[in-house]
This record gives structure tokens, sequence and C-alpha cells, in this order.
């Protein structure tokens, strides 16, 4: 014997008619009626819920850059994100030690809700984050104890430097090389100051630093001897023993992984050579040999 419908069931089924019914209606408006296409589709949003939005983060984005790229996506506001980055509660919340989320959003490719709130797109790009560095540190268990010598935070220190180092290389093969540099830089006694001597660090602080340093007035990307001197900005290693204020761009697997397993070698300078690739020194001698021939 056929059981009678409830009442909960007929709900379902007239809930059903009327999607099917909005999803032909919205066919005929877009055929027939190409101009109330717009008012049709606020309407089907009513049933089918928020657009999702695909957006990508590449390595080597700082948060102005990501920020920018979800606004444009319609996902959130820039400067909604952007406050939400330097929220101190929230950080503590996110265990992220540093005074912004810089380097930990982890560049990827991600799905978000137009609209969305940046509360929910800063979680899910810091998580991403917190379990990649986790996975990472399990395969290298001693990659933070070169760090414990220079900073009370080692993991946040490792991330610092691999944001340098995502800023520095373009050869993924040399990121390992030029971390072991920067650390040996750090770290060994011989080596003093203790200066890394990182252009993009300067940059940054051109970038993020609120008021902008004196030599950062109309900067244009383009870095001059006015600006290595500068002792106004915060990061620049140039006149700055040790790390930077924190990292300065959101690192990827390569350069998270040199940080944490980086090449000994007896190198301690490098210089571009113009082709992606950079010639590395042991000697000042010699580097600055390199800076005369590719400079």
């Amino acid at each position: 014997m056929k059981k009678p419908r409830t009442r909960k069931a007929k709900i379902v089924g007239c809930l059903s008619l009327l999607a099917l019914a909005v999803v032909i209606a919205a066919s005929l408006a877009l055929l027939l009626h190409p101009q109330k296409w717009l008012l049709m589709r606020k309407f089907v949003k009513v049933f089918t819920g928020p657009a999702v939005k695909v957006v990508t983060v590449p390595e080597g984005w700082n948060r102005y850059q990501v920020a920018a790229r979800l606004q444009a996506a319609g996902v959130t506001r820039a400067e909604d994100f952007l406050v939400l980055t330097e929220e101190p509660t929230f950080l503590k919340e996110l265990g992220i030690p540093g005074s912004t989320a810089e380097g930990y959003l982890f560049p990827d490719t991600y799905q978000f809700y137009a609209g969305g709130s940046p509360l929910i797109v800063l979680r899910a790009m810091t998580e991403n984050f917190r379990k990649k560095f986790a996975t990472l540190r399990k395969k290298y268990p001693k990659g933070l104890e070169p760090y414990g010598a220079i900073s009370s935070e080692p993991a946040h220190a490792a991330v610092i430097l691999a944001s340098i180092v995502q800023e520095e290389v373009a050869s993924k093969s040399e990121a390992p090389i030029v971390a072991g540099i920067f650390l040996k830089r750090l770290t060994d006694p011989g080596f003093v100051p203790h200066l890394l001597q990182a252009d993009p660090t300067v940059a940054y602080g051109c970038l993020a630093q609120d008021p902008p340093p004196p030599s950062c007035e109309e900067f244009d990307g383009v870095l001059e001897k006015k600006h290595l001197r500068d002792i106004d900005n915060l990061y620049n290693t140039y006149v700055y023993t040790g790390l930077p204020p924190g990292p300065i761009t959101n690192p990827g697997i390569e350069a998270l992984t040199a940080a944490l397993d980086p090449k000994s070698t007896s190198y301690y300078y490098f210089v571009s050579r113009g082709d992606g690739t950079h010639e590395f020194s042991a000697t000042l001698e010699e580097h600055n040999a390199a800076v005369e021939k590719y400079r």
C-alpha cells in the first residue's frame, strides 16, 4: 500500500518545483528580454546563494597585493582585509606572533563567497599556512635550531627569512643557497656586522612603514643610495643588523623549505646576473668583481 506523503516531503517537493520554475524563467528572460536578466539574476540568488569566487594568490605577494586582488574579485573590501591583518587580538587568536599577518597568507588558489567576511578569508589563508608549515617542520625536525640563536620566536624568524628568500630568488634551485648565505651572515661570528644587505627589505619598508621613511617619498620601486642609507627605514638591512621587524611577503613552499633546510656553502655574497640567476662569492673581493661584471 502506498504511504501518503508527509508534510515535509510536500514542502521539499514544492520548493524543488519552484526552483525549477525560476531556472526556466531565467532562461526565457535571457532569450526574450536580455535587459531584464540582471533583475532575474538577483531573484535567482535567493535560491542559489551568493556567487563563489576563485582567487589565486601567487607566491611572493605581500598583503597589500592580496587585499587588492580580493577586492577586484568581489570577495571583500581591501581596506577591511588590511585592517584585520593588523588587528592584535585576532592575530593572537590565530597564533601569529608578528604585528601583522604578513608572511602567513599562504599562496594558493582559494574559493570564497562574493561579499564575504574578511575574517573567513584570513582564517582560510592562515590555516592553510599553518598546515603546510607544520608538515615542513615534521619533515625537517631540526630546521628551526639555527633560528634559536637569533630570535626568541624561531618559527617566526624562519618565516621572515623565507619571505626574504622568496623575494631574492627567481630560480627555485638557488633558494636553499641564498637561505644558507643569510643564515651564515646572521650567525657566523666571523662575519660582522651581521647585516643581510637585502634590497627587498628596504623596498618593503618604503611600502609598509607608516609614516614612510624620508627617503621613500615618491618612491617608484627603484632603490637608490639614499634608500640604502636611511636609518629611519626600520626594514633597512643595510644599516640594521639581524632580521627585519617582520616578513616582507608571503613565501611559498620552496622558500619555506629553503629556510628550514638551507644549503651549506662557502658563500657569503651574491649578485644578480640579470637573467634570473645569481653569481655567488665566498669573499668580498670576489663579490666586488662580480658586481663590476654584472652591473
